[in-house]
């Protein structure tokens, strides 16, 4: 037993799926995102009909979008702060054992023949250990035991005779590759290729002149002498060939050849040296007896006093056992390949997975109660809320609850804003399916509004300002029903990531981080109030919202494509333990992978910042050639809009997944991230219109900052926008819409 075994609890913790992902976990987040946007969309595109609803008078318009959105924008606030401190919360108190004891002791059974718990599930495992232990050859390289570990053939995985083919045709592929690129390696894989030997049989007569050959004959008549001789002469080749990689001749195709080769020789040369009983007997040892160090041992002193100590000591034992399980998987091949281990491994497997996943579902408890169903409690008031603002906007005669409608929009803010954290926080693998669906909501609310006017827009015939927007929420009932019974589907019984690392490394979070926050927090401060609202010609710019409907779709619809069918080229990279891979060149098995790519995208950052300066700059200095370059041409100004737009897409399509492939999900700095990136966009967006607001009002030739210094107009206007802004805000607070 080793005492200094990672006390991590969940260091082997068994997720229901990996590190994949589930198909109803998928539609879940994409559902959920959805959702959680339609609330936006009846703030700003049913704005003009449920105006005409509660009889508003129409130049009250923008007052009424603005007033309605920014409550949802707002209040989505302080509840998104609740999320993030449950989170880190949570993030602070996973990796201690204080949490788990209970939960381990209930688990753990009162004896070891209490069924489905964790003391009997291991004394399963060291019996079914023990008969593994029992049947696996004596020692690694005497008659007997490389009998045993060659095989009957070259076509069963795990034998030495099928790992020698292996090794072979990566060495003839090597060999290949250096000749092609007029290369050289004085040999040295054409030496190993023919060391090894292209076919797996005995000689016909004579002396044995490769290992192929001297496994073959083993399976008959031969002896280990001849197979431990070629394995030498073998093993020399490598080196030979190792040396050349040393010094650089393998280059381009050839290296990535040696790569595979290099993997090739250390399967072989496990098994080769591997004494399978060994592997069997230290699982066997760590599960132990009842009265033994191990983990029933362990199991035993919990059920007597379920102390902080003892849980944290099954922990450690359990982290054990499992090291020493992963130790006889990596040969499971092998043990399945020979006739007398094959059954006894296979127990061990069933027995290993049934104890881990109990072990998890008790480990997982916390994270269970304290965010998952949270987070099903949270889709579900999504779903009330449109529920409740049906009913407000159906009933109240002629005049309407438009009060009441306005309070139920800022509440469905407040539910918004938790219920995105808690949604994320629930299991990061998932955001780009996540994003996907979110950015689905313009095309598939444009397309509800495009019926529902098609249909319904006589207004001759039909109240068409009461139904478009009955219509409109009835539709959001039903996405937001599908997408809370999906969610609660999907995770109820589902055991999602945990994270063991709390203190993540943030050099390579910088770039993900920056795209996040210069995405969203710059995005409403200009859009669509400065660009394309006052640069843009005003013929162009539903021109611009549509295409911008169809365009914002693809950078997460791509990203979420990548994720589920090529993880290792998506911005999130893939799983490759201990961690992700990162922006960064990389290994997965003999596949290399160039992740840095996604550096490229940086320069979207100094762009977008650089637009928006630009944008504030053409508004200020009419006279200047960027002004007159930009403001009312309809080409640049509609491209420019159009790329300030995109960049806000893309860096958010890659920025959250990019942070979880850097290692900055759990909460320590991905939530973080998104608060500080909510907050500048809800602000900068409240300040934007107080700047175009005070913007509007002067006439240019009477312009309020003609003969100030730079310094003294910027700081007008900023103290002008202000002003205007905490106006706006106090408006947020009102219990009687109708004043307005």
């Amino acid at each position: 037993m080793s005492e200094g075994a990672d006390p991590n609890p969940t260091k082997n913790y068994s997720q229901s799926d990996g590190f994949g992902v589930g198909t109803t976990q998928i539609a879940a987040y994409m559902f959920a995102g959805l959702a959680m946007m339609l609330n936006i969309r009846l703030s700003y595109s049913a704005a003009p009909f449920a105006l005409l609803r509660f009889k508003l008078p129409e130049n009250l318009f923008s007052v009424f979008v603005r007033t309605t959105s920014s409550a949802l924008e707002l209040w989505c606030i302080p509840s998104m702060l609740i999320g993030n401190i449950m989170e880190q919360v949570y993030n602070k108190t996973q990796n201690t054992t204080g949490p788990h004891a209970t939960s381990l002791k209930e688990a753990a059974g009162t004896s070891s023949g209490d069924e489905g718990k964790l003391w009997k599930l291991a004394k399963e495992l060291n019996e079914n250990a023990n008969s593994l232990e029992g049947a696996a050859p004596e020692g690694t390289t005497d008659d007997e035991a490389l009998k045993q570990k060659a095989g009957a053939n070259d076509q069963v995985p795990g034998t030495l005779r099928y790992l020698a083919k292996t090794l072979y045709n990566a060495a003839k592929a090597l060999a290949t590759a250096v000749t092609e690129a007029s290369g050289t390696d004085n040999q040295a894989s054409e030496n190993l290729a023919n060391a090894i030997g292209d076919k797996d049989e005995a000689p016909s007569g004579g002396k044995l002149t490769n290992l192929r050959q001297a496994l073959a004959q083993l399976a008959s008549r031969g002896q280990a002498s001849d197979v431990t001789s070629q394995y030498s002469t073998v093993e020399g080749r490598f080196q030979a060939v190792q040396r050349q990689d040393t010094s650089g001749q393998y280059t381009g195709a050839a290296k990535a050849k040696y790569q595979e080769v290099k993997a090739a020789w250390n399967a072989f040369d496990k098994v080769y040296k591997a004494n399978l009983k060994n592997f069997a007997q230290d699982l066997k040892n760590a599960v132990g007896e009842e009265s033994g160090p191990g983990l029933q041992g362990a199991l035993k002193n919990l059920n007597s006093d379920g102390s902080t100590d003892n849980a944290l000591e099954v922990i450690k034992k359990f982290n054990n056992v499992a090291d020493k399980y992963n130790k006889v998987k990596e040969l499971g091949d092998t043990y399945k390949a020979i006739g007398a281990t094959q059954s006894p491994y296979n127990n061990v497997e069933t027995k290993f997975t049934d104890l881990q996943k109990k072990y998890s579902e008790a480990i997982y408890k916390y994270k269970f109660y304290f965010l998952t169903i949270p987070s099903m409690i949270t889709n579900w008031l999504n779903f009330l809320t449109f529920v409740i603002l049906f009913i407000i906007y159906v009933t109240g005669g002629d005049q309407g609850h438009v009060t009441g409608y306005y309070w139920i929009m800022a509440i469905s803010g407040f539910v918004f804003g938790i219920n995105m954290v808690l949604v994320y926080a629930v299991d990061y693998r998932y955001l780009p399916f996540y994003m996907a669906g979110e950015n689905s909501f313009p095309m598939v609310t444009s397309l509800i509004l495009y019926f529902a006017t098609s249909i319904f827009g006589n207004r001759r015939k039909y109240n068409s300002d009461y139904l478009v927007v009955v219509i409109d929420v009835s539709i959001a009932i039903v996405i937001a029903f599908v997408a809370s019974v999906l969610w609660t589907w999907a995770f109820y019984n589902y055991r999602t990531t945990m994270y063991d690392d709390q203190t993540p490394n943030p050099w390579p979070l910088i770039s993900p981080v920056a795209m996040v926050i210069v995405g969203m927090g710059l995005v409403y401060s200009i859009y669509p109030g400065i660009a394309p609202g006052m640069i843009v010609p005003f013929y162009l710019i539903d021109k611009i919202e549509m295409v911008l409907l169809v365009a914002t779709a693809f950078p997460p619809v791509i990203i979420a494509i990548l994720r589920k069918y090529a993880e290792n080229w998506s911005p999130q990279t893939k799983f490759v333990f201990p961690g992700f891979g990162g922006w960064t060149k990389y290994t997965d098995g003999s596949t290399t992978v160039h992740a840095y790519i996604w550096h490229l995208f940086d320069i979207l950052i100094p762009l977008k910042i650089s637009l928006a300066i630009i944008f504030i700059y053409s508004l200020h200095y009419r006279d200047s050639s960027i002004s007159r370059a930009i403001v009312n041409q309809p080409k640049m100004s509609t491209a420019l809009t159009i790329t300030f737009y995109m960049c806000h897409e893309i860096l958010l399509a890659l920025g959250f997944p990019g942070m979880v492939g850097n290692g900055g999900a759990g909460g320590a700095v991905l939530l973080p991230t998104q608060y500080a990136g909510a907050l500048l966009m809800v602000f900068l967006a409240f300040y934007s219109i107080g700047y175009i607001t005070e913007y509007k009002k002067h006439d240019p030739s009477r312009w309020p900052t003609d003969g100030m210094t730079k310094l003294n107009a910027l700081c007008y206007w900023l103290k002008m926008a202000s002003k205007i802004t905490n106006k706006n805000f106090k408006q947020l607070f009102t219990t009687d819409l109708n004043i307005y």
